[in-house]
């Protein structure tokens, strides 16, 4: 049987507004083994952001639970959530959301370094994900080396177990 690497059971998040309470997230369950691919659709506003960042340990839900690689995130503190996110889950934006102060493969790299990956490992780890040979990455900053086009932010090199697709940022960190 597949490991299951993702497990929400009877998530629901409300928030209170200038009207009253307002529903975000109904009862929501599902549940992705290794490997598989899942798409969160809907209209602007349903509530998808919000149900990412409630998967990704990054927001709170009202009722429920989130199980990612086998910990159940709401039962962690914030700093063990923020170590459970960096091994294991990594956010792909439909746009770049680079830190244009940094050279492109050091956008890249940033989430390694988060992740505690030996300058080595976040080199080489790096360059895969990027599709880049290393040697190409070498060029000063402001010189003609690696450009912002090239990366492609497909594939996160912080993102080992769980890709998470989002069109605009979750969260702002």
């Amino acid at each position: 049987m597949p490991e299951s690497i993702l497990a929400v059971r009877g998530v629901s998040k409300t928030v209170q507004d200038a009207s009253g309470e307002l529903r975000i997230l109904r009862d929501i369950d599902f549940s992705l083994n290794a490997g598989e691919t899942a798409a969160i659709v809907g209209a602007s506003g349903s509530g998808k952001s919000t149900l990412l960042a409630i998967l990704a340990g990054l927001d709170t839900p009202s009722t429920g639970q989130v199980v990612l690689a086998g910990q159940s995130l709401f039962d962690l503190s914030e700093d063990e959530r923020a170590a459970v996110r960096a091994q294991h889950v990594g956010f792909v934006f439909q746009f770049y959301n680079l830190m244009p102060v940094l050279e492109a493969f050091e956008n890249v790299e940033l989430p390694l370094l988060y992740r505690g990956e030996s300058a080595s490992d976040r080199r080489a780890l790096a360059a895969k994900a990027a599709e880049i040979d290393v040697e190409e990455c070498a060029a000063p900053k402001g010189s003609k080396g690696l450009s912002l086009r090239r990366v492609k932010p497909d594939r996160p090199p912080s993102c080992r177990k769980v890709r998470m697709r989002s069109r605009r940022p979750v969260r702002i960190l």
